[in-house]
């Protein structure tokens, strides 16, 4: 028994050690824990993709107002370029509308790198869902596969244990070693052992003194 003992895999004596009460909860409530932030997990990823419409349409208006303005800039130049050409602009006015026009030109295209980095965030809300709940669920399998294995290994066999023992105590034969661990089982096994053990103590004193009932039978002297 000592080598089976030694023989025991990590996983099962693991689990000789936690009470089945807790396996039970353990096995109940992780599940449960894994869906729960399953539903979180989907909240969170809700509020995010609206706030990622939220960007993108904020972008959008950004780009459009961006670009109207450049619109507007581009018809002054050309007013300004036909006022130069007709001897009645000024080159001063030219300049300042051409580096407007510039500086509208460059937040057109920071609005259009904002639009697509809003976009592609929206593009990739789903994605990051999908993984988040699979995560999960993956999770909450291989936990309750794990729990199930804890609370299942051996259980069979150290109630067959448990249960020769009381058989041997009802008998009186001699008794098997008790399951080993710290869980039900293995505490039913040793209350066992102890019942058989002083079922056995009693049972000698029994015959102790019933020898010694014998041996004063036999000394006595007999009447002729």
């Amino acid at each position: 028994m000592a080598a089976d003992r030694k023989a025991d895999p990590w996983i099962a004596r693991l689990a000789y050690r936690i009470p089945v009460r807790i396996k039970a909860v353990l096995v109940f409530w992780v599940p449960m824990a894994a869906l729960f932030g399953a539903l979180l997990a989907v909240f969170w990823l809700e509020s995010l993709v609206h706030r990622a419409d939220q960007a993108v349409a904020d972008a959008d208006q950004l780009r459009a107002t961006a670009v109207s303005r450049l619109r507007d800039a581009v018809v002054r130049e050309e007013h300004a370029v036909d006022g130069l050409r007709a001897g009645g602009g000024s080159v001063e006015e030219y300049a300042r509308l051409r580096q407007n026009r510039s500086q509208l030109e460059i937040s057109v295209q920071s609005a259009e790198t904002s639009l697509a980095q809003a976009r592609a965030a929206r593009q990739a809300a789903p994605v990051r869902l999908r993984n988040t709940l699979l995560a999960f669920a993956t999770f909450g399998l291989l936990a309750t596969l794990f729990l199930n294995v804890i609370g299942t290994t051996n259980m069979l066999d150290r109630l067959r244990q448990v249960a020769e023992n009381a058989r041997r105590v009802a008998q009186g034969e001699p008794l098997g070693e008790a399951p080993i661990g710290s869980d039900e089982i293995a505490i039913l096994g040793r209350q066992i052992q102890e019942a058989g053990a002083i079922m056995n103590e009693r049972e000698h004193l029994v015959r102790a003194s019933e020898r010694r009932y014998r041996d004063l039978f036999d000394r006595a002297p007999v009447p002729y």
